[in-house]
């Protein structure tokens, strides 16, 4: 609804040149037709927006069950490398105690004796990187998951 008024020399009147008053009201009704056409189209990319969307979300998912699963794996391989430096370390310990009774009935030299001792030395350090590198591969897995 509207409603315009005014003043003016000619008003509505072209024929008469003197000053008067005017009015105009009435409804006004607008349409925009373009939309009209146009709905379909937009309607159509948002469809494939969320096509789209859906897409990459699966392949998101895909992508991070497949580093759990690598994760998975590089887990179990340091278990099982941390169960063979264990006995390792034990079979080290019991060549440089032997070597130690060598040592002292003078069967070796010391010399013998220190790389057995460095070798037990070795062993040891190497499990206790590998548990590092265990426990590191359990919490990037525990990130992974958001746990």
């Amino acid at each position: 609804m509207f409603l315009q008024t005014g003043v003016g020399r000619p008003a509505l009147n072209m024929l008469d040149n003197d000053f008067s008053m005017y009015y105009l009201g009435g409804l006004r009704l607008q349409w925009n037709i373009s939309s009209f056409y146009t709905q379909s189209k937009e309607q159509e990319v948002l469809d494939t927006q969320k096509e789209l969307v859906e897409v990459q979300r699966e392949a998101f998912l895909f992508g991070n069950q497949l580093q759990l699963l690598q994760q998975e794996t590089e887990i179990n391989k340091w278990k099982k490398l941390l169960e063979s430096d264990a006995k390792l370390v034990e079979l080290r310990q019991k060549i440089t105690r032997t070597s130690a009774s060598k040592l002292e009935n003078g069967t070796i030299t010391s010399t013998e004796y220190l790389t057995h001792v460095n070798a037990e030395d070795q062993a040891r350090k190497n499990l206790i990187l590998h548990d590092i590198q265990s426990i590191l591969a359990q919490y990037q897995k525990k990130l992974t998951t958001g746990m």
